[in-house]
């Protein structure tokens, strides 16, 4: 549940916990290209994460409406002509200061 008008709705800041690589080797903050989905069948997002130390911390390019902790974000790069997962994670917002 997103609770706000308009731009109260927005973020483009989360987190990923209890994330799982599907290659436990990668890097996602190392990874060209990043995006994230955050709504099954919806738009790669354009994004960049940054290790922290238990979570990853996801910006997006631009900020989206209807983020909620609990929902799931999977990872994808593009590579040639296909699209590749690099994992996912459970969202956890920050609290606001």
């Amino acid at each position: 549940l997103v609770v706000g008008f308009g731009d109260q709705a927005m973020r483009d800041t989360f987190s990923l916990t209890d994330v799982h690589l599907i290659d436990p080797s990668c890097d996602p903050s190392k990874v060209d290209n990043l995006a994230i989905r955050i709504r099954h069948g919806g738009a790669l997002l354009p994004c960049q994460v940054k290790q922290t130390a238990n979570a990853l911390q996801v910006t997006l390019e631009q900020p989206i409406p209807g983020i909620s902790e609990g929902q799931f974000g999977a990872m994808y790069y593009q590579k040639a002509d296909s699209t590749v997962c690099v994992g996912a994670g459970v969202m956890l917002l920050s609290k606001p200061s």
